[in-house]
């Protein structure tokens, strides 16, 4: 049902009724219009007149357009940020493969998320990791980033294993991380 058939039944019903449209100016510049339209009574109950007001909500409709656009390149860039975060998130036939039977139950409250499981070898030894990181969505998915590199350095690059040495080294990546200045950079 079109947003005229809509407004058409409610007025001959006698209720209020409102709709947005375009019309055009004389320079056939579209322009968005709101209409609502009130029925006035006779004595007896019947209709006998409508009062119309017309707005131009342009300006509206415009910002509008621009938050769907911004939302929409937010979403695609929170969607993409998911992807690399679950790029760094071990291959689950992997886990599945090199540990004993067990369950994980992995659920970020944001699309990203300061949550995040590693698994590396080292030394004959699987090293595993739960970690949750401070803070939600993008600023905890950073984290998950520097918390995964910071594994893997301890890890993969120090052949570190032993898990005191691992988290004092992980307690010192962080820092670090954090603490650089613009002009470090």
């Amino acid at each position: 049902i079109s947003k005229f058939t809509k407004l058409a039944k409610l007025l001959a019903k006698g209720r209020k009724g409102s709709s947005e449209f375009l019309v055009y100016d004389k320079f056939n510049y579209p322009i968005w219009m709101q209409a609502t339209i009130d029925p006035v009574f006779d004595k007896s109950g019947k209709v006998f007149k409508y009062i119309c007001l017309m707005q131009n909500i342009q300006n509206v409709k415009e910002a509008q357009k621009i938050i769907e656009l911004k939302n929409k390149d937010i979403t695609d860039s929170i969607t993409y940020a998911q992807r690399i975060q679950s790029a760094l998130l071990p291959n689950l036939k992997l886990v599945k493969k090199n540990l004993p039977p067990h369950f994980m139950y992995y659920r970020p409250k944001d699309v990203v998320s300061g949550d995040f499981y590693y698994m590396e070898f080292s030394h004959d030894k699987v090293i595993i990791a739960i970690a949750d990181c401070t803070g939600h969505g993008v600023p905890g998915a950073m984290m998950t980033s520097i918390g995964a590199a910071g594994l893997n350095n301890a890890i993969l690059d120090k052949k570190m294993s032993d898990p005191g040495q691992i988290l004092t080294h992980l307690d010192l990546y962080i820092k670090n991380a954090l603490s650089a200045s613009s002009e470090d950079l």
